[in-house]
């Protein structure tokens, strides 16, 4: 469910908040950060997720499409959501009159999920070859997926590192006028859309969530003529969040603080 792009990312630090995040409560001008009663991440069985604000009248509005959530486009929060399979649950409380939190974003990924997805509900292609559609691909490959000794290890190797999970709407990905994955040619500040990032451990390690901008990286290989499957490249800025990433992505002998990452 929700319009995620997961990525396997060899990041060895702990993971640092991306920014300050508001106050619990809020203050006068603001509604306070949400809260999520589970962690993102990875999981075996059902779960419950509770989301809660503390500011008083504040209403919690959420989406499992990779949506941002709003009062007009979104569902108000009642009770607990149970989470069976994998689920992009996005999330922010608004009150009238007051500033809404930034829309926070925990995705719940199911491997098993991973390894059967198909696609079904996203666009069959993705984008044109000299006018001639191209078949999108969604689906691990199957003859791996049913492998004897391979398709055994899959679900191991998925939770063995980090992952990077983007998400976004559906039609700023994959829609036919604005979508940048079924325009890959086009570029520049236009071509730019709006997207969550979540970097998610395997093991005990801090997650971490961060609003950026999203772009569509790379020359020759936007050609979906010559690669199918193209390059992101992350923007961080204040219209969308913080302005840098500050997170030892690396290690702490690499670069801490990033503009843009290129995936």
């Amino acid at each position: 469910m929700g319009s995620v792009l997961s990525f396997a990312m060899l990041a060895g630090a702990a993971a640092a908040e991306a920014k300050a995040r508001r106050g619990a409560a809020g203050s006068a001008r603001s509604v306070g950060a949400i809260q999520f009663s589970a962690q993102r991440g990875f999981y075996n069985a059902p779960i419950e997720v509770a989301i809660t604000t503390r500011t008083p009248g504040a209403q919690v509005y959420y989406t499992t499409n990779g949506a941002a959530p709003a009062p007009n486009s979104g569902l108000p929060y009642e009770r607990p959501l149970r989470i069976e399979t994998t689920t992009v649950l996005r999330a922010a409380a608004f009150k009238d009159g007051v500033a809404s939190a930034d829309v926070d974003t925990h995705s719940y990924t199911f491997p098993k999920d991973v390894l059967k997805q198909t696609g079904v509900g996203f666009p069959k292609t993705w984008g044109t070859n000299q006018g001639a559609p191209v078949p999108a691909d969604y689906e691990m490959d199957p003859d791996i997926v049913r492998h004897p000794v391979y398709g055994e290890v899959l679900v191991p190797a998925l939770k063995s590192i980090p992952t990077l999970s983007v998400v976004m709407d559906l039609g700023d990905l994959f829609g036919t006028s604005r979508g940048i994955y079924t325009n890959p040619n086009q570029s520049g500040l236009e071509w730019e859309r709006p997207a969550s990032v979540e970097l998610i451990y395997p093991d005990d390690r801090k997650t971490f969530h961060v609003n950026c901008g999203i772009r569509i990286q790379g020359g020759w290989n936007r050609r979906p003529e010559e690669s199918p499957k193209h390059s992101f490249r992350l923007l961080f800025k204040k219209k969308y969040g913080p302005a840098k990433l500050k997170l030892p992505l690396f290690g702490n002998d690499g670069v801490s603080e990033f503009e843009t990452i290129i995936l």
